[in-house]
């Protein structure tokens, strides 16, 4: 607590008669001001930043779960059904047929089951795959990197 302490000289005019006379008075003035301490607060550790999971498994995803790859997108359908029938007809002439479920994979446009062929580390015989599809009946193939689970 701070303590302040200070006078003050007053000059009191006094009448006496026609000719004012200056009468000095003394007067005391006691100011008193406290001051609060705040205590400053502690520094807390930062809460270390918990890597995101990847996608969970999907029921019916026939995509190897920690394989990223080149993929022939044969069709992509609103349900798991239209895929597998896409997917039962490209079996036996195309390579590593499968059904996928785009959401599982960020490097997909999420909300579609996805008839594909082949897992390829390049995207050469990526492109020939999607060639051979499209020669014998699925015009629209076409090349797509996917990012495993």
């Amino acid at each position: 607590m701070l303590t302040a302490i200070g006078t003050i000289l007053a000059v009191v005019i006094v009448r006496d008669g026609d000719t004012p006379q200056p009468v000095p008075t003394a007067v005391a003035t006691q100011v008193v001001a406290s001051v609060t301490a705040v205590p400053t607060p502690e520094r807390t550790a930062t809460p270390e930043q918990t890597p995101k999971a990847k996608p969970t498994a999907v029921a019916g995803d026939d995509w190897p779960p920690t394989r990223d790859a080149y993929t022939v997108i044969l069709a992509s359908k609103t349900t798991r059904s239209e895929a597998k029938a896409v997917a039962g007809e490209a079996r036996g002439d195309l390579p590593g047929v499968g059904v996928l479920r785009s959401d599982a994979h960020p490097s997909l446009r999420a909300g579609y089951w996805v008839a594909y062929s082949g897992a390829f580390d390049t995207r050469a015989p990526a492109n020939q795959n999607a060639a051979d599809a499209r020669a014998i009946g699925f015009p629209s193939a076409y090349v797509r990197w996917v990012q495993g689970r």
